[in-house]
């Protein structure tokens, strides 16, 4: 678009610009859940972004596996699915080394639960705790 038409666009509408081409080729439930699942990874990265007051850099690979898992977990949220078993002890763990990653974490898992009336268990919690503390470990 900005080599043939001369128009620059930021990042997140060329993400939403790219996802419509792909909603054509989809039946309408997938079309939903795509467009759920890309809500979701949105205001997860803005959540992340507000609670450390950073702007992720999402050319890292980090990132990329970042949203990765967002999609994965958000596929497993709205087919209400959930880790079967939990680990307490790593969750203990990495609840108090990432005590900012843990704190943002909290604020996901009350959005979610308020939008989605969905609870993020401790499993989940853990790799996103992982996830967060390594996308935001060189911009903090």
């Amino acid at each position: 678009i900005r080599r043939r038409l001369d128009i620059s666009m930021e990042e997140d509408e060329a993400m939403f610009l790219a996802f419509h081409f792909v909603y054509g080729q989809l039946n309408r439930q997938e079309t939903d859940d795509l467009e759920a699942i890309t809500g979701i990874i949105k205001d997860i990265v803005d959540i992340v972004e507000a609670s450390f007051q950073i702007r992720l850099n999402t050319e890292s690979w980090d990132y990329r596996r970042f949203v990765t898992h967002i999609r994965f977990f958000a596929q497993r949220m709205l087919q209400n699915k959930q880790y079967e078993e939990s680990n307490e002890e790593w969750y203990q763990l990495l609840k108090d080394k990432y005590r900012r990653s843990y704190n943002c974490i909290v604020k996901i898992a009350d959005y979610i639960h308020d939008r989605y009336y969905y609870e993020i268990d401790r499993e989940e919690m853990m790799y996103l705790m992982i996830h967060i503390e390594k996308v935001t470990r060189e911009l903090i």
